[in-house]
């Protein structure tokens, strides 16, 4: 049989309310008093049904990561310090994967929405259909999107400096020799957007060439030193997959974001910009804490600096 509040209060000669303040460590019971019902509900084996105790409080103090999913990479990376510092803090992380599909992140985005969490954090994926599957739930809970922000003013967002990191890859790469430049970083999400935005900012638009649009004779047409930037190294071995023999004739340079495995060949040098996911999940988790404690309160979004830069030279050619 279920072992209920009322039959601690009932064993211990005191009313509900006193019980359940004991069993909170609330001040106004005495400490004879909260021993002797945390002694009772040991003895009986209780346990205190939280749900009950949630809408009594009007909180959950769960805070939900919703997430494309967990493979291997960035979004596993932000999830996991995001993860580690909900626990500190004492909160509950509840994980929601959509996978990509639409429909579910739809379902799920609904659930929060019904009051499951307090607040949420977004790794989120294109912007476009971010925006008006999150829309509705920004506007009933704090919403921190962690690392790819949405558009419109209502969307607070930790990301990287994009700008300063892009503008150092591409001096790295200038310090080499390069004057020619082939941008990769595209505008399907908010931070591929500032990447690209800040690198057409600091390079002459004769001077690049965009990884989409470039063709095998775009390529061999370059005789001068060629950076390249990207965001991960999956676009570097697109491109070493579509024009193996034409990136072995050029004398390149690489800027990308995060790791890089194995050896830089065929470019000479790799610049890496290592962004610093456990500060930006540690910031999302703070602006989380501010939204659900002051509701009315405008937060704001924050750019986080890039914990290091590192290059690594080709050993093979």
């Amino acid at each position: 049989m279920t072992v209920k509040l009322a039959d601690i209060a009932h064993a211990c000669g005191v009313d509900i309310s006193t019980a359940s303040r004991a069993l909170r460590a609330d001040p106004r019971v005495k400490p004879d008093t909260q021993k002797r019902v945390h002694a009772m509900a040991k003895k009986m084996g209780y346990r205190p049904n939280l749900l009950a105790r949630s809408l009594a409080a009007g909180k959950t103090n769960c805070i939900a990561i919703v997430v494309h999913g967990l493979q291997p990479g960035t979004d596993n990376m932000l999830f996991d310090a995001a993860s580690r510092y909900l626990q500190e803090n004492g909160f509950v992380s509840m994980v929601m994967a959509h996978h990509g599909d639409v429909d579910q992140y739809k379902r799920l985005v609904a659930q929060l929405g019904q009051g499951l969490v307090d607040a949420a954090i977004v790794i989120a994926g294109d912007h476009k259909e971010d925006q008006a599957i999150l829309k509705p739930l920004i506007q009933q809970m704090p919403v921190v999107c962690l690392d790819r922000g949405l558009t419109g003013k209502h969307a607070v967002t930790v990301s990287s400096e994009h700008t300063a990191a892009v503008e150092h890859l591409v001096k790295q790469c200038r310090d080499h020799g390069a004057t020619k430049f082939i941008v990769g970083f595209g505008e399907h999400n908010t931070a591929a957007k500032q990447r690209f935005d800040a690198a057409m900012n600091v390079i002459s638009e004769k001077d690049v060439l965009l990884m989409d649009d470039i063709k095998a004779k775009d390529l061999l047409a370059i005789k001068q030193p060629c950076g390249l930037l990207i965001s991960t190294q999956y676009h570097f071995d697109q491109m070493i997959r579509d024009f193996p023999n034409e990136l072995q004739s050029l004398e390149l340079y690489v800027g990308c974001f995060d790791a890089w495995r194995g050896d830089a060949y065929p470019a000479r040098k790799v610049f890496m910009a290592h962004q610093d996911f456990e500060q930006m999940a540690k910031q999302a988790v703070e602006l989380c804490k501010q939204g659900i404690e002051h509701s009315s309160q405008v937060l704001p979004s924050i750019a986080v600096p890039v914990k290091s830069f590192e290059e690594q030279a080709s050993r093979l050619g």
